[in-house]
Order: C-alpha cells, then structure tokens, then sequence
C-alpha cells in the first residue's frame, strides 16, 4: 500500500469515529427514561393517545406556519429521521416551551410556527449530526377569549388557533348566514312565481335582524394580550379575503363590537347591483369594494357608466360623477375613494334584452320554459315549438295564466287596493270578491283553444308575455259527483247519459239534499250550470247542495214575523172599513 492510501484511509477511519460518536443516543423508548418531576406532564404520548390527539376541529384550509403562533397546550410532533430515528409527540408547557428528551427545554411561546421549526432544528442538530430534523403541529391549542360590546351574549369563549374573529361572534349571537346583504327590498310573494330568479347564495355575513341590528361588523375591535389593537372588518374580508380583517385568535384575545351609525356614517348603492341597500362607511372605502359588499353586477347592468354622487359642504347633492368599471378594472382609470354618505347608482343597460320567456306545462309534448323575445310570440307558435299536444290533452280545459303588473310588489298593496276601489261604491260580496281576485296576481287570458287548434281559426290566436303560464288538463273520462250524495265521488263518463244515471250511481240523493238546485260544473269554463242547459260531458262535476239547518229558535222568529205582520195587516184593513163607513 503506498504512502497515499494509507493517508486517505486513515483519514477516512478519523471521519467515521467521529460520526460514531455524534450518534450515541439512548435507544429505549422515552416512556422509559426517568425524568425529572417538573417533566412529567410533558412526556411525549404513547400511539393511542397520540391518535386520539389527532382529531382536529374543522379547519378552513392548511395552517400557515409564517403566522401560525405557537403558544401553550399545542400539540407538536418532532421527528429525527435517518440511520437513527426518533419520534416524539409533545405538548407545549403552560409556561410555553417544549421538552425534548436528550435535548433539553425549548422556548417557543409567542415564536411563529416557522421560526419554531428553525429554533427545535437547531438544537437538535447538536445532538444529533446526521438526519432530517421535523417539527410539526399535530393538533392547535385551546384557549379562552373575550367577547363583549354589541352583541346578545357577552363573556369568555373557548377558541382555538385555527378560529378567527367570526366564528367567536356567530357563537355570540351577533351573525347568520348571509342571504343578502343589508337592507335589501324583498318581495314575499316572490316565491310563488315559477320565473323568479333563484335566491342568490354568496359567502359573507350579515347583521342578524332577529338578533342584534346595531351590531357593527366593519368596525370590530380585536385587542391583544400584548395590548395591541387589530381592526377587524367582515364585510370587506370576504370581499378581499384579507387575513389582516378578520384575523386568527391568539390566548387572551378581547373582542369589542360597536354599535353603528347608519343615519350618518353610510354609503348607498342602487341600480343594478345583486344587493342594493345603505352600508356601513369605513375610512378607506373604494367604489370596487362596495359594489363587490353588494355582491356584484347583475348581467343587465352598464358597468361603463356608473353614477357617483357627493354631497358638497352645504349637504346637497352636486353633479354626479360618471365611472367606466371596465376601465378601472383594466388599470386604465383611477378606483374611486369614497365619502360618507356617497351615492353608487349603477345604470341598466339602454334597451338591455330582457329574459322573456313562458311556461308550458300539462299535456303537452314538450313542457317546460320557452323564450318568447320581447316583442312576445304567437301561442300557435309557442305549442307547435314545444311539439304539439299529447293524446291526453283536453283543449277545452285548456287555459292561459297571465301575471298583472302590480304596484304592491314595491309598495304596500293596501294602497293599490284603496286606489283601485276608492271611486266605485263595491257590495261587501263584491269586494270580498274583488280583493281575493286582487291577491292571487294571476288572471286567465281567453283563449278557445279548440277553435284555434281544432278549425285551425287564427283570428282565436293571442300574442304571450313575458311570464305567462300555459296550462293543458288531461282528458278524463270520469264525472266527479260531490255533495248531499250518499257514495260521493268519480263515476265513468257513459256519452249521452243524463243526471240521474250519475246520481243513481253514487247512491242516490241523500236526506238533506236540495235535488232541485243541482248544479253542474263545466270542466273547461268552470261555469255552474242547471243540468237541463247543458249535455254532461266528460271532466264534469255534479254538485248536490244541501239543506240549511235550522234551530227551533229560528222558527220561532219566523212565526212571530208572520204573526206581527198579519196582525199589522188586519189592523190596516179593519182601520180602512172604519174610515169608508
């Protein structure tokens, strides 16, 4: 072996050794290892306890270790993978260090995950040469936090470090799920109508009307243990998803909500926004962030010409300022700052296309929403595109819903009532009539669909509208016979049969029957008819009134009438005789 080969092997054992010695390690479990008693509560979990110690609380999203702060009762894991392996779940102390077998005490309190990790590396790292060092956060802390100000229940929460500002305040009462923003026009009888728009679902908050209407969410104040103070503002964090406006919890937070002020610190948007309505003014407010707080542009809205207006000095409104948001959004125009009490009107588009369409349902091929455009569409037009009718289909029965332009769908309707009815002198039976008719909304068109359809009349046709509703029955070969009947109910439609065979089927007439004031109803008119006008046709009801029942008392009265009046009469007559004598 020459001279160089013995060096460089030489050199090589001298390495070796010296690595030996970096690894010399205890290699019993640490649950073994006699510690001293302050380190008891800090050995690391055996494997059913750590499992157990994994069940975390819903999270929205990984935890960020750059602002993640370590902090007493976290649960963290710390790993030395290599020749030699060791891995050890441990708790943060109540006086906010770490433990670690063969290394010693680490304080960590108040550090960032990350510079945890860059702490706990370094340390080990002089104990153990070779290998990946890993400190990880198994499970976030618990703690107790603050609440008080504005809202319904005031006192301490428990919170973890991966909860922010919001979930403390839900929990306290002050928030719901948002469905619109604030003080958004809403129509009750929407629901009713098959063509409105689907509730718009949207991510936010918003004041609980049932719960606390004062409660400020743009001006939240987060105190710290440190005594720092962060301003938290929800509305604009979910329009940024800035973590600064509604930040993560940390030991000891206080959250102060305030009341707000909408008589004065407001702006308002109006026009074609998804959630028109006055919002809470923030210093630092632009014209992007409220109409994004509204929830954004509706399709039919000019996002070239968007009217601000200011007040001036003296409170009034002075000429408005018109924004192109195509621009602004570009980069090519400024984004408007925005002052207490400003006005956001945001312009439909000149003759935008409007959604004209009809609905179809019944016996029909087709059924379903059809565009109609809107100068409207023909009704022949409309069935032959659905494809025509079904063998089923009963074309006299066959109607067309149309829905009137009310003025109570902004407005209370009393007022449309009492303008309506205010110069006619209406009978009570009329006016109970009258406004029934005025609360259902829907009126029928007429139409002769066999006219139309069978003889192929098109002076019978008639032009559709925006939203109304074309409804064809099924033929039914049965009549429905109801009332003072003894078996009431559907009997076989036979061509050609009379009344009687109908009420000798469903059993005949039944004590309290008035068989002389039998009426039928039309199935397509739903005209009521004596049965001696009319041949009975399939889809026909039969109705069998009944007797009114009267107390003895009644009669009574009625005697006592007669008697009063008879003897009126005869005092008449007898006064006359006298007098002609």
């Amino acid at each position: 072996m020459s001279q160089l080969q013995l060096s460089i092997t030489l050199i090589a054992l001298v390495l070796s050794a010296h690595a030996l010695v970096g690894q010399t390690v205890p290699q019993r479990p640490l649950g073994n290892e006699r510690l001293p008693e302050r380190m008891l509560p800090t050995q690391t979990l055996d494997k059913d306890r750590a499992a157990e110690a994994l069940a975390v609380s819903p999270m929205e999203g990984p935890v960020d270790p750059e602002t993640y702060v370590v902090g007493p009762s976290d649960l963290l894991h710390v790993g030395v993978w290599g020749p030699l392996t060791l891995s050890h779940t441990i708790p943060v102390t109540p006086e906010g260090s770490i433990i670690i077998p063969t290394v010693g005490e680490i304080q960590l309190a108040g550090k960032s995950l990350a510079e945890a990790k860059r702490e706990v590396g370094a340390r080990v790292r002089r104990e153990y040469k070779i290998g990946d060092v890993t400190l990880t956060l198994v499970k976030p802390r618990s703690f107790i936090v603050t609440l008080r100000g504005a809202v319904l229940k005031e006192g301490q929460y428990i919170a973890s470090a991966v909860d922010r500002v919001e979930k403390i305040l839900r929990e306290g009462s002050t928030l719901e799920p948002l469905r619109a923003s604030a003080n958004v026009l809403f129509d009750p009888t929407a629901g009713v109508d098959p063509f409105g728009d689907a509730p718009l679902r949207v991510p936010g908050v918003r004041p609980a009307s049932t719960l606390d209407d004062n409660a400020s969410l743009r001006n939240v104040r987060l105190i710290r243990r440190s005594g720092d103070t962060v301003h938290v503002d929800l509305l604009k964090f979910h329009v940024h998803r800035d973590d600064r406006l509604n930040p993560f919890l940390r030991d000891g937070d206080v959250i102060e909500v305030p009341t707000r002020n909408l008589s004065r610190n407001f702006v308002t948007v109006d026009g074609e926004v998804h959630s028109p309505g006055q919002y809470e003014f923030v210093e630092g407010d632009d014209l992007l962030t409220l109409l994004s707080m509204a929830n954004g542009l509706k399709t039919a809205a000019d996002s070239s010409r968007v009217l601000m207006y200011r007040m001036n000095e003296f409170g009034e409104m002075i000429q408005p300022t018109v924004v192109n948001l195509r621009e602004v959004r570009a980069g090519r125009a400024d984004n408007l700052m925005l002052n207490r009490r400003d006005r956001i009107v945001v312009q439909a588009q000149p003759h935008a296309p409007s959604p004209s369409r009809v609905f179809l349902t019944g016996e029909i091929k087709t059924t379903g929403q059809y565009p109609i455009g809107n100068s409207g569409k023909h009704l022949s037009k409309v069935i032959e595109e659905a494809g025509g009718f079904t063998n089923h289909a009963f074309l006299p029965g066959g109607m067309v819903l149309r829905l009137q332009s009310r003025l109570h769908d902004v407005v209370d309707r009393r007022l449309e009532l009492l303008r309506m009815m205010r110069a006619y002198n209406v009978p009570p039976s009329d006016s109970a009539y009258f406004v029934q008719d005025f609360e259902v909304g829907r009126q029928p068109v007429v139409v002769d669909f066999v006219r139309l359809f069978v003889d192929r009349d098109t002076t019978a046709d008639v032009l559709l509208h925006h939203g109304d509703i074309v409804y064809i029955p099924s033929q039914q070969q049965t009549i429905l016979v109801q009332g003072q009947i003894a078996n009431p109910g559907y009997i076989n439609y036979v061509p050609g049969m009379p009344l009687s065979y109908y009420i000798q089927r469903a059993g005949g007439y039944s004590e309290l029957a008035i068989t002389g004031e039998v009426k039928v109803i039309k199935r397509g008119s739903l005209v009521w008819v004596d049965p001696s006008d009319t041949e009975i046709e399939a889809g026909d009801r039969i109705w069998v009134p009944k007797k009114p029942l009267r107390e003895f008392e009644y009669y009574t009265r009625v005697l006592s009438n007669v008697a009063t009046i008879v003897s009126a009469i005869t005092t008449t007559i007898i006064l006359i005789i006298q007098i002609s004598r």
